[in-house]
């Protein structure tokens, strides 16, 4: 269910579409569907030696089969919306539907009379569908079975969001607003430290451009590639503590008035998101996103976790469940 909502957002916010995965029928969305098995079968060639992938993609073996299909179907959906955007812009609509503004139809107003290559445009819109879907929807799996693990946390959360949206009345009030999560302190450490023990991407690779030597004094060349493991340095005790494997989100909070805080950790022991001059772009986002999910939900339903489930990673690029996480829902009352 994640995974459809964050996809539905993306959508809307790459390219002003709602392609409806949380439709109450929880219909299969060809768009959505192509995008699943293209990624899919990308992810599968991190994992095997790259002849491997490539014979079974000369003889059309195993998810090599449906690849042409679904990047036909991926390429299709796209590049009917940037002729359509394109149609819409030169009769001066606007930039898009309703007045609202979308990262496609920026990109097409930037251009003016120079316009780019719809295959660049594609590739950037698709990019930042590939960044924000799988990291946002597992972030917040992995947050919420936390917070349902640890009631004391679960409270602080619940009274925090009661507290700034207005205790539990169900009506006018069925979202925050963006000032309200901006409010969300205890909400965004909670978060920030359930990334730091479950980071979407568990692991990044570089590629050397220059015969280097690292603060550790170990040799690197160029073309070299070097992997780092986000997921390990997130439990660390040099970085972290002895609490380094417990979820603690006062680590991120002022203990004099009890707001979010980062300072006190070097970016690069924090790599969740990047750092540097790469740090990621949809950072910003992807927090509105996964506090106005988590505090919305928290907000109106009580959540429990479904008992008996085996909580277990899946091997893949992201950090998957590998059964996904079952929980019920049972609304709260005022």
């Amino acid at each position: 269910m994640m995974l459809r909502f964050t996809f539905d957002t993306i959508c809307m916010v790459a390219f002003g579409v709602d392609t409806g995965c949380v439709c109450p029928t929880l219909p299969v969305v060809p768009f959505s569907k192509a995008f699943e098995d293209a990624l899919e079968c990308t992810m599968l060639r991190f994992f095997v030696p790259r002849k491997w992938w490539r014979v079974r993609k000369w003889l059309h073996l195993g998810k090599e089969q449906g690849m042409p299909e679904a990047l036909k179907g991926v390429n299709k959906f796209l590049e009917k919306e940037i002729v359509a955007r394109r149609e819409k812009l030169r009769h001066n609509f606007g930039l898009s539907v309703g007045g609202k503004s979308d990262l496609m139809s920026y990109f097409l107003q930037m251009d003016g009379d120079a316009p780019n290559d719809d295959k660049i445009l594609k590739d950037l819109i698709l990019n930042f569908l590939l960044a924000g879907r799988d990291t946002s929807a597992l972030a917040l799996s992995w947050f919420f079975w936390l917070v349902a693990s640890h009631p004391s946390v679960e409270k602080k959360v619940i009274e925090e969001v009661q507290h700034v949206m207005g205790g539990c009345e169900m009506k006018g009030k069925p979202v925050p607003t963006r000032a309200e999560v901006s409010q969300m302190h205890y909400l965004h450490a909670a978060l920030t430290e359930s990334l730091r023990l479950y980071p979407s991407v568990p692991i990044d690779i570089k590629e050397i451009l220059e015969d280097d030597i690292l603060p550790d004094g170990a040799h690197v060349r160029k073309n070299d590639k070097l992997v780092y493991a986000i997921h390990a340095m997130g439990r660390m005790e040099s970085i972290w503590g002895s609490d380094c494997c417990s979820f603690r989100p006062e680590r991120w909070l002022k203990p004099d008035d009890g707001t979010f805080t980062d300072a006190h950790v070097p970016p690069f022991h924090y790599v969740v998101f990047n750092a540097g001059p790469r740090n990621c772009l949809g950072k910003d986002i992807a927090y509105l996103m996964m506090k106005t999910v988590a505090s919305t939900l928290l907000h109106h339903f009580k959540i429990t976790l479904v008992p008996g489930q085996k909580i277990e990673h899946k091997l893949s690029v992201t950090l998957y469940m590998k059964n996904g996480l079952l929980v019920r829902l049972e609304p709260r009352t005022p």
